[in-house]
C-alpha cells in the first residue's frame, strides 16, 4: 500500500499488506497514522463490496473502486 502526495508527486508512505486482505482496515489505519486529510482510495475490484463501501462513507473518505461484473 502507497500514499502518495499530490504536492510532491512521490510517494509519502509504504507499508506491505498481505496480498488477499480486501477490507479497508489496513487502508483507514494508514490514513489514521499518518494524519492526513483529501484522500482518495484507488482500489482494485476485489475491494468492492457493501460492507468496503459502507465503511468509506462512514469515515467521509473518497474513493474509486471498479465494480465487479456482476453488479
Amino acid at each position: 500500500m502507497y500514499l502518495f502526495s499530490a504536492q510532491l508527486k512521490q510517494p509519502v508512505y509504504y507499508r506491505l499488506i498481505n496480498g488477499t486482505i480486501t477490507d479497508i482496515s489496513s487502508m483507514s489505519l494508514c490514513v489514521k497514522e499518518m494524519n492526513v486529510k483529501d484522500v482518495v482510495f484507488i482500489a482494485y475490484r476485489g475491494f468492492y463490496s457493501e460492507k468496503n463501501i459502507n465503511e468509506l462513507n462512514e469515515n467521509k473518505l473518497q474513493y474509486t473502486i471498479p465494480l465487479r461484473r456482476n453488479n
